[in-house]
């Protein structure tokens, strides 16, 4: 959980993701992604625990490779 982590997928789109905490100390994932001829977009998900982050983590990691993003 540390840093961003950036991926790049089919026809120039973007997608990054990381977790951070809120003012109240609590895990939110965050993620952004855009497009060279897209509206970009922002989305920021409150997780109960350190083990629903990592999951969480793990179906978004999967489902960016499912749709043809690679890590970079």
């Amino acid at each position: 959980m540390d840093g961003i982590e950036r991926f790049k997928g089919p026809g120039g789109r973007r997608y990054q993701l990381w977790v951070q905490r809120d003012l109240f100390g609590a895990l939110v994932i965050m993620r952004a992604w855009s497009g060279e001829r897209r509206r970009g977009g922002f989305k920021a998900m409150g997780v109960a625990s350190e083990a629903e982050c990592e999951r969480t983590l793990t179906r978004i990691r999967d489902r960016r490779r499912q749709r043809g993003y690679l890590p970079i």
